[in-house]
């Protein structure tokens, strides 16, 4: 029985022995499945990493270009200079490429000259999308002379925009439009011409006294056609030497922000007059300096909401 006891529990123990050195085997096989699949897993990752990095610096690399074909359409100094006593202007994208735009008619033309400021529908690439009809469309407008006046402008804008979209069919995929202010400036006899969709013109005398000439608020481009009631009216205007003017877009005064702590709805147009009444003698460069610095630390940490532009001028 000693012998028996003795020859089961040798048994047993190369039993034991085999079943760990199988599960050891087992084990041993496992991990090196698992480190290929994580190995392969890993290489698979890395490539799709490498493919989603081309991707995005092609993108990236596409905005940028299109960033630096956007800054182009803006006026070129030839279009500003001699024309204003001082011209100035907050031009800034949320999207490093946006809607608004602003657009000085050509120096070839003589007699009155034409300012237009507009706000197209969204932002980043749609929205730039949009604004290079709208600069197209002012071009149209103005490739001979300056004699339409503000209010047919805006109508011819309002009807360019519609077709260019397709937005005058049934089928229409697309909704789209913009907001603008144009000026058509006769320095000779210092008198300007304003109408306005939705933006606002600012006048300022040398006193500080802010006058504010509104707009119609109505868009254009859009589906449905502008009601005659809704149509834009011209607003004839008188100044003086040192006058200054403003044309700001939505991005600025309904930008949330805060002051004191105290989370508030949006910038404004308050805090804008403010601002113009009391620099109302400085440079255009210098008010807008103020305004935008007024204006980032009134944003704070707050996210950027909509492209921001403002034109400040003297005549």
């Amino acid at each position: 029985m000693a012998l028996a006891v003795i020859s089961r529990t040798r048994w047993l123990q190369e039993e034991l022995a085999h079943s760990i050195q199988t599960q050891n085997d087992l084990m041993a096989n496992q991990n090196k499945v698992l480190e290929e699949t994580v190995t392969l897993r890993t290489r698979e990752l890395a490539q799709q990493h490498q493919a989603l990095d081309e991707a995005h610096q092609l993108v990236v690399g596409s905005v940028n270009y299109a960033s630096r074909l956007q800054r182009g359409q803006l006026p070129r100094p030839v279009r500003i200079d001699g024309r204003f006593a001082g011209f100035a202007t907050l031009w800034e994208p949320r999207d490093t490429i946006g809607g608004d735009l602003y657009w000085i008619s050509s120096s070839q033309h003589e007699g009155p000259f034409v300012l237009a400021v507009a706000d197209c529908t969204g932002h980043g690439v749609p929205g730039a999308m949009l604004s290079l009809l709208v600069s197209n469309s002012m071009e149209r407008i103005y490739a001979n002379d300056t004699m339409e006046d503000p209010v047919s402008a805006l109508l011819s804008l309002d009807h360019y925009v519609r077709t260019g979209l397709n937005q005058d069919r049934a089928d229409s995929e697309s909704d789209d439009g913009c907001d603008a202010a144009i000026l058509r400036i006769d320095r000779r006899l210092q008198r300007l011409e304003f109408a306005g969709a939705k933006i606002d013109l600012f006048q300022v005398n040398t006193q500080g006294v802010v006058k504010r000439h509104m707009a119609q608020r109505t868009s254009l481009g859009y589906q449905d056609r502008i009601e005659e009631a809704d149509k834009p009216r011209v607003t004839a205007i008188s100044y003086q030497k040192g006058d200054m003017f403003a044309i700001v877009t939505d991005g600025l005064t309904d930008q949330i922000g805060s002051e004191s702590g105290k989370t508030k709805i949006s910038y404004g147009y308050r805090r804008l007059e403010h601002i113009l009444a009391t620099h109302c003698t400085q440079d255009p460069q210098q008010v807008v300096e103020v305004l935008k610095k007024d204006f980032l630390q009134w944003q704070g940490s707050h996210s950027r909401r909509d492209d921001v532009t403002a034109v400040v001028f003297t005549l």
